[in-house]
């Protein structure tokens, strides 16, 4: 993809589940209008990844039933729900078909055509660590999965299950977690277990651009060794990926992997083959608010930057403001958004939602207003300021500057002698030929004031027209002032500029 490319997340139930509501008929994906594949081409984005296609689990869907945690979480988003609106987990893959509500087995094809013709990849699930714990595997195939010993199912008698009229297999798991007991493990050092693996992917790069790879370094020789102990063997010489992407990517070179990844693992996936890694450090330190690390963060090459997924929602972590608050959730999305990368969007960002849609679920109504906290804690917005303010900073981030031009992290610099107000900028600049856009966001509470040094190849002419986005005012500076004293900048705290530039700098 792009240098800068944007990339956005749809629940495929609950879009294709709205869609039908709007249109007031029966719709699947194949038959969605194209015009609403070119309207998301037309906010800017670059690719659309359909979460939780595939067909899901009867069993998993009858699981969820018996939490009263995950109960409350539907009534949260969904009040009224009934039974129905519950489809059962998009991670408890039933089989790597098309699920019926969505639409027919062979529809993918059609919904991918459709896609690409917008201008658009198409991008899909897949689950490397576990299936369904009423998959076929676990009857016709068991040696594709974790077996315990007796030791093992006496000592952690919560990590298996017994299906019936099969042997007892293993839940799937992250090693810090509890198991996820709708589903059964793969075993990633069977030889059999990566043969299908292998395979299942081959048939997805028919039929999507790419692959977003569930918790992928949990199938690493190391981590599942360590995972799994004495119920598997000794680790295999390959590693699973190699075994499972390489080939894929071989035959199809253009096909785009992202491989969901934490614990620092993520450039080991680099050198398996994927194109993309998730950046949860750089989330994490903007929870955090420290400008500083975030700029220590951003430091590495722009080649490496190039390689990161960029997010400040998805639909594993809360909501935008839920987790940043109003403002600081704003100023991390406009930050976030104009990095080099794949900046992942996800469904409703835009609107400003409080509440995770559980991936249980089928349907989703979104309230008619929304509400967040303001300066104050206690402002309301109704639900058209948010989706302003984010199509502003998508507009910009969309730029053939940003997508196509290069990327350099600026250090902010006191704007007075001894002031020390700068700390809390982040600033970065994009070049293509001549012209420049330029990103400063005060990361923190007080207002900043700081000094830019802009490269030379941004001042040629003797005066600079900077136009911001968010606010559309014109800021003139002359060149002159800027080679010797750099760009003065001031913002209130959590503000953010985004300037074009107006005149002066042609593409």
């Amino acid at each position: 993809m792009k240098r800068s490319a944007l990339l956005l997340e749809l629940n495929a139930f609950t879009w294709l589940s709205a869609l039908k509501t709007k249109y007031d008929r029966r719709l699947t994906l194949a038959s969605v209008p194209d015009a609403e594949w070119r309207a998301v081409r037309a906010r800017g984005f670059d690719a659309v990844w359909l979460m939780g296609v595939w067909k899901r689990s009867p069993k998993a869907r009858q699981h969820a039933f018996q939490f009263a945690e995950l109960k409350a979480d539907f009534t949260r988003v969904l009040p009224g729900w009934k039974d129905e609106d519950v489809a059962g987990s998009a991670y408890a893959i039933g089989d790597y078909r098309l699920d019926p509500f969505l639409g027919a087995p062979s529809d993918l094809e059609k919904v991918r055509a459709a896609v690409n013709a917008a201008g658009l990849k198409l991008i899909l699930d897949f689950v490397p660590n576990h299936v369904a714990f009423d998959h076929p595997w676990t009857l016709k195939h068991p040696d594709r999965l974790v077996r315990p010993t007796p030791t093992e199912r006496r000592a952690h008698p919560e990590r298996f299950f017994k299906p019936a009229g099969g042997a007892y297999l293993a839940h799937g798991r992250d090693p810090y977690f509890f198991p996820w007991t709708d589903t059964a493990q793969i075993d990633a050092f069977s030889p059999e277990a990566r043969w299908a693996m292998r395979e299942t992917l081959e048939r997805i790069a028919l039929v999507a651009d790419g692959v977003r790879c569930d918790m992928a370094m949990l199938v690493l020789n190391d981590v599942f060794k360590k995972t799994w102990g004495p119920c598997v063997p000794a680790a295999p010489r390959t590693e699973f990926w190699e075994e499972v992407l390489g080939p894929v990517k071989e035959k199809h070179p253009r096909f785009t992997a992202i491989a969901e990844v934490y614990w620092n693992l993520g450039q080991k996936l680099l050198s398996l083959g994927f194109d993309y890694i998730y950046d949860k450090t750089l989330y994490d330190r903007f929870i955090e608010g420290d400008a500083a690390r975030i700029r220590e963060h951003l430091h590495d090459s722009a080649a490496d930057q190039e390689r990161q997924l960029r997010f400040v929602e998805n639909h594993d972590e809360p909501r935008l403001f839920r987790a940043f608050g109003h403002e600081k959730g704003l100023a991390a999305q406009a930050a976030v958004m104009t990095l080099p990368g794949l900046k992942l969007v996800h469904q409703d960002q835009e609107k400003g939602y409080l509440d995770r849609v559980p991936v249980q679920l089928r349907a989703f109504t979104g309230p008619d207003l929304t509400r967040v906290a303001g300066p104050s804690g206690g402002s309301a917005y109704a639900a058209g300021f948010v989706p302003d303010e984010l199509a502003r900073v998508l507009t910009f981030a969309s730029d053939l500057v940003l997508s196509e031009g290069s990327w350099h992290l600026l250090t902010p610099h006191e704007a007075w002698p001894g002031g020390q107000e700068h700390h809390t900028v982040l600033a970065w600049i994009w070049t293509r030929g001549h012209a420049f856009r330029l990103i400063v966001v005060n990361y923190g509470p007080q207002p900043a004031q700081a000094r830019l040094r802009l490269p030379e190849a941004c001042l040629i002419p003797a005066e600079v027209e900077l136009e911001d986005a968010p606010t559309g005012q014109v800021y003139r500076r002359s060149t002159q002032e800027l080679r010797a004293e750099g760009l003065y900048v001031r913002l209130d705290g959590w503000k953010y500029h985004l300037f074009a530039v107006r005149e002066g700098c042609p593409v």
